[in-house]
């Protein structure tokens, strides 16, 4: 009985900071995306991993510069990267 809760503690642990970071980046997710609401041509801002790191990524009708250039290449200290996305199912 003692292994078995020695490993829940240790698993426990193990996965705390995983956790952590993923309540975080999905805080400066909301956070973006509540700042990017009424920002023309945005679609939806979602989280995830660029190159195997955590990111934010802004999806945009046009990817064109001159309609992205207010949207943060960083944010909370996450890469952002902004992607062509479609509007509707």
């Amino acid at each position: 009985m003692r292994i078995l809760m020695m490993a829940a503690v240790l698993a426990a642990g193990l996965a705390g900071p995983a956790l952590a970071l993923d309540e975080a980046l999905d805080d400066a997710r909301s956070e973006l995306d509540t700042k990017l609401a009424e920002t023309a041509g945005v679609i939806s801002v979602s989280a995830g991993e660029c190159s195997g790191k955590p990111c934010l990524t802004v999806f945009v009708e046009d990817p064109d510069p001159a309609q992205t250039k207010g949207i943060p290449r960083e944010f909370k200290g996450y890469p952002v990267e902004v992607k062509e996305g479609v509007i509707g199912f």
